[in-house]
């Protein structure tokens, strides 16, 4: 029995070891070949706001991307989610009390990607229909003349025009 202990030991550090290395490695995460370069984009942004707080890299979630057709035209939209995102060093990057960073980047006709919204939210929800899509946002209580706990829901149909929501003033 003894003889297996420091096998097993090394077996499970190796475990770690590799679990932490390919937490570590947004490439083993984000395959860079899977996104038009309007989306690399964005994941670019999202590592220089880490560096940029001080952060010690980025490690993007499997749920970071997310193909899908919002406007109704047939090919793949991104909707890229920051909230699984992790930016070492710094917990408040991507994240905070207004919710996290979503960025929606639709694909153009003749080709590319266009941002067309990027803000926090605290969560949305794509409803259903046919065509364009509209997308349920649940937002920082002040879009909606509030304060940061309450709730406040905006809509949206997503189209290539870019948009957002701003508190009122």
């Amino acid at each position: 029995m003894r003889r297996s202990g420091p096998k097993k030991l090394l077996l499970v550090a190796a475990l770690i070891g590799c679990g932490n290395a390919a937490a570590q490695d947004p490439a083993k995460v984000v395959n860079p070949d899977a996104y038009p370069a309007g989306v690399l984009q964005t994941l670019q942004r999202a590592r220089d706001d880490c560096k940029a707080a001080g952060g010690g890299g980025v490690t993007f979630a499997p749920d970071t991307v997310r193909a899908l057709d919002l406007t109704g035209d047939g090919r793949d939209d991104y909707i890229v989610d920051f909230r699984n995102a992790q930016c070492r060093d710094r917990a408040g990057v991507y994240c905070g009390s207004g919710g996290c960073q979503l960025d929606i980047d639709v694909a153009l006709a003749g080709g590319g990607v266009r941002t067309v919204f990027s803000q926090w939210v605290r969560s949305y929800e794509i409803l259903p229909g046919k065509g364009a899509r509209t997308i349920r946002f649940e937002m920082h209580g002040g879009y909606c003349g509030g304060h940061g706990s309450e709730r406040c829901v905006k809509t949206h149909r997503v189209t290539a025009k870019p948009f957002g929501f701003a508190m009122p003033g």
